[in-house]
């Protein structure tokens, strides 16, 4: 069995030059196609029309896109010009409700030890292990209630969480902090004005739009063996063309976890490359969970 780090060796230098290739033009690109669909979905919920229901739906797809593109940017590989990136994943996180500096370091952390008990921060939150678990998972309860502990416990005390390093937890403190307030003017702003589309147009699309990114992610690594070779450790989603789109290219989650400095654009190729190496796959995520459910189902509610 070859070693994540054994594949990474044993490219050239011309091929680690050419996998690692960074531009701007098809994260501009996709982030404007993003946008425009926003914006028209946005167009047919105020209006009310016949299809302002399904739109709601389609809008919550399309901020989901948004974490994606965010972990994107705090990889820094969405587009070549850093600026871009901090820019961009200031934005998508606050939509998002998602710290961008807190996020990044308890991204690196998962990157780091993958899998690794008591280190790996994604395993501080167990995978559903029965089906009202499951449920609970997929209806995203469970991040609303952590990521709204995160901004209570930013007033109280610093962050100090152990995958943020002392030197950047009075930056990350101060991020939290100043998100929190951001969002309490708004809706105050708006409570007292009486806008009503916020609920309409970013609120409610995200409630609705969490099953569909927490049955994504759920797909990136449970299940998979507790060990610290990436081919092992990390699945990769077979999925259609739509999907990757929406998700920047990440159902190719295991190549991304062999070679993260790997733009978006240029995980196909990476795919194709590495391909025979795949340990972990799935046919779909409706087959993975169909699959994930069928290890759980006996399990008492």
């Amino acid at each position: 069995m070859i070693q994540h780090r054994e594949f990474i060796a044993s490219l050239s230098t011309a091929e680690r030059r050419d996998f690692t290739q960074q531009s701007d033009q098809p994260g501009l690109l996709r982030l404007g196609i993003l946008v425009l669909l926003i914006v028209l979905c946005s167009i047919t919920i105020t209006s009310r029309n016949t299809l302002w229901i399904p739109a709601i739906f389609l809008q919550g797809l399309l901020l989901m896109s948004l974490f994606h593109l965010l972990h994107e940017c705090i990889h820094l590989t969405a587009f070549k010009t850093q600026s871009i990136n901090k820019l961009v994943a200031a934005v998508c996180g606050f939509i998002l409700f998602l710290p961008p500096t807190w996020f990044r370091y308890f991204h690196q952390a998962h990157h780091r030890y993958t899998q690794i008990p008591h280190k790996d921060p994604e395993l501080a939150s167990p995978k559903p292990d029965n089906l009202l678990q499951w449920v609970s998972h997929v209806a995203g309860w469970r991040i609303v209630y952590d990521q709204t502990k995160l901004y209570a416990k930013a007033i109280i005390q610093p962050a100090n969480d152990d995958f943020i390093p002392a030197r950047a937890k009075h930056r990350t403190h101060n991020e939290i902090l100043l998100m929190g307030y951001c969002y309490f003017a708004v809706f105050l702003i708006c409570l007292l004005a009486g806008i009503s589309q916020i609920f309409w147009l970013w609120l409610l699309p995200l409630v609705l739009g969490q099953p569909f990114l927490r049955l994504y992610l759920l797909a990136e690594h449970a299940d998979c063996p507790q060990d610290p070779n990436m081919f092992i450790n990390t699945r990769t989603v077979m999925t259609n063309p739509i999907l990757r789109w929406l998700t920047w290219n990440m159902p190719y989650h295991t190549e991304h976890h062999v070679f993260p400095t790997v733009p978006f654009h240029r995980l196909p190729q990476l795919h194709t490359k590495l391909e025979s190496y795949l340990q972990n796959t799935s046919k779909g995520y409706v087959n993975f969970n169909r699959d994930f459910l069928a290890t759980v189902k006996a399990s008492p509610l």
